[in-house]
């Protein structure tokens, strides 16, 4: 039987953190990623935000392997929830799979993975069917793409990659066996990383900080600090050796940092001299001009460990480690918009310690994602029949797809597919065509510690009255036999109004809560439940209209019972 052949997303296709790319060959699902992304300020107290798998639960009994290409947050970060729920062998390599165990064991969650260890490059048998995985350069050590193999050719996922003709092997582009592929095999689809490809010209050497990085430790006065993602291994390499190469002593802020190094060595991704690395507790018996302190941590909370260092809060930080006048700051982590404002204010903390601050802005570094001539390369060794642009948002996107079709002087647009989340794109045997999924959900789910799509959007609207309007609790005991209020109502605020501000406020609150509960004596047709749910609806309509303004209500209607 000739393969039927479906690719679709349910996340990569609207932005490019929750990536989940399926393809489906005679009914059997291969996933390629399981990403995550993280909470906004208008999503507070949300963990991670991943995409709707409730398809892949449908047809989990389908699942023949998860493929996780990389060590960041925007490949692996889902899959814990996914493979709990839909459980199948992952093909990763070594290093990927360390940090695939660290991610579970940080979030709280005793998962044991079925895992299959790939070497770069290799090709192996999944389900009868043949599998090829090539070494890609990003800011992540063994990183890959993949082709799958079928009777109408290849399908390729081109992973994260830019031309780089790096010295570390474990940071280059394995074009030999792309352009092996490209040349025995005809390439039936291409599945492009689309990120940069609004940017001319080629990523490289725009996602390098080892110059900028040479001439702030050169230069110091004090000791140097330099803060970077912990999942941003390349230029993690590039700051340790601009210290190491210009004879300066190594320490790491924290266990975090630390284990970056321990991660880097025991995978053998580089080899590092121990005479340059030093402890927190040997630090003031080096000149501090000779001192590099490397701070790691992943997204918001970087900045967070930033901010208690700047301001001095914890008690507990190493006296070796406070900042003076004389230090320099050096910021190779540009903040993403999710946590924008925090970033601000938390650098602005450290200009307040007088200290040289070097911020390595998003136009000087660019993310490891190709830019327009990337694209350009690696689509011509593989010249695809179909053309699909994933990972990025919508400008990406289309920026990727008139990159492919000006290459062939846009006379194969019917080739190209500009899809969406939840939009199967099917090949078989005649003219490829799109499909729409459903049967299942499509969209975000919000993880709230452990919890998967436990967070309401209600719960969500209440946190973000709660942070800007505050809180108003309502209570009073009752009698319901002889039908009066035997105490209260006590009406208290939090973070609302002033004092002086709330007594006519404060008086129509009390109004309807006491009206309310005497009607409720009278006519009792609702449960007290009911009632305190009413009662919150009308206060919210007092201080919409008195105050402009719509605090947390909570209601809480006693009854003598309750103490019996």
């Amino acid at each position: 039987m000739a393969d039927i052949i479906k690719f679709f997303a349910l996340g990569g296709l609207s932005g490019s953190n929750n990536n989940l790319y399926c393809v489906e060959i005679n009914d059997d699902i291969f996933v390629y990623s399981a990403g995550c992304g993280f909470p906004d300020r208008f999503t507070p107290g949300v963990d991670y935000v991943i995409c709707d798998f409730s398809y892949l639960i449908i047809h989990k009994e389908n699942i023949k392997a998860y493929f996780v290409p990389s060590a960041t947050q925007e490949e692996l970060g889902a899959i814990p929830y996914v493979y709990r729920e839909c459980p199948a062998t992952i093909y990763t390599t070594k290093y990927n799979e360390n940090i695939l165990n660290l991610v579970t064991q940080s979030r709280g969650l005793d998962i044991k993975y079925d895992v299959v260890k790939v070497n770069l490059p290799s090709e192996l048998k999944i389900d009868g069917r043949k599998f090829t995985f090539f070494r890609t350069c990003t800011n992540s050590p063994d990183t890959f793409g993949l082709a799958i193999n079928t009777d109408k050719g290849n399908i390729i996922f081109s992973g994260n990659f830019i031309v780089e003709y790096s010295i570390n092997p474990n940071f280059a582009l394995d074009l030999t066996t792309l352009s092996k592929l490209g040349k025995e095999e005809e390439t039936l689809l291409l599945l492009m990383n689309s990120r940069n490809a609004s940017r001319p010209g080629y990523t490289s050497p725009k996602h390098r900080v080892y110059d900028t990085a040479v001439k702030g430790v050169r230069e110091s006065k004090g000791k140097t600090y330099i803060a970077i993602y912990r999942s941003n291994i390349y230029n993690f390499l590039e700051l340790l050796f601009a210290a190491i190469n210009n004879n300066k002593y190594v320490c790491f802020y924290d266990k975090e940092s630390q284990l970056i190094l321990q991660l880097i060595l025991i995978n053998n991704i580089a080899i590092i001299p121990f005479k340059n690395i030093i402890t927190a507790q040997n630090l003031s018996k080096y000149d501090p001009q000779d001192v590099v302190i490397i701070i790691c941590g992943e997204g918001s909370q970087l900045y967070e460990k930033i901010g208690t260092l700047a301001e001095e809060e914890d008690e507990e930080i190493d006296k070796n480690f406070i900042i003076k006048e004389e230090d320099t700051f050096i910021l190779a982590c540009p903040p993403s918009a999710n946590f924008e404002l925090l970033s601000i204010a938390i650098i602005d903390e450290l200009y307040r310690k007088d200290c040289n601050v070097i911020e390595i802005s998003r136009k000087d570094l660019v993310y490891m994602h190709p830019s327009a001539d990337d694209i350009k390369v690696y689509t011509a060794i593989l010249n695809p029949k179909y053309f699909v642009p994933i990972k990025g948002n919508y400008k990406d996107l289309d920026s990727c797809k008139n990159i492919f079709a000006e290459m062939h002087d846009f006379k194969n647009i019917d080739s190209i597919f500009l899809l969406d989340n939840g939009e199967k794109l099917v090949i078989d045997g005649g003219p490829a065509r799109i499909e729409y999924i459903n049967e299942a959900k499509i969209g975000d789910v919000l993880v709230d510690g452990s919890g998967v799509g436990d967070v309401a959007n209600q719960i969500i609207n209440e946190r973000n009255s709660l942070a800007s309007d505050g809180i108003v609790a309502m209570s009073c005991l009752v009698n319901l036999e002889k039908k009066t209020i035997i105490a209260g109502p006590d009406v208290q605020m939090r973070g609302f109004l002033f004092v002086k501000e709330s007594e006519n406020v404060i008086s129509g609150l009390t109004n309807i809560f006491v009206n309310m509960i005497n009607e409720y004596f009278e006519n009792r047709e609702i449960s007290l439940e009911e009632l305190e749910e009413n009662i919150r609806e009308e206060c919210e309509k007092l201080t919409r209209k008195l105050t402009m303004r719509t605090p947390v209500f909570t209601i809480t209607i006693l009854t003598e019972n309750s103490f019996k």
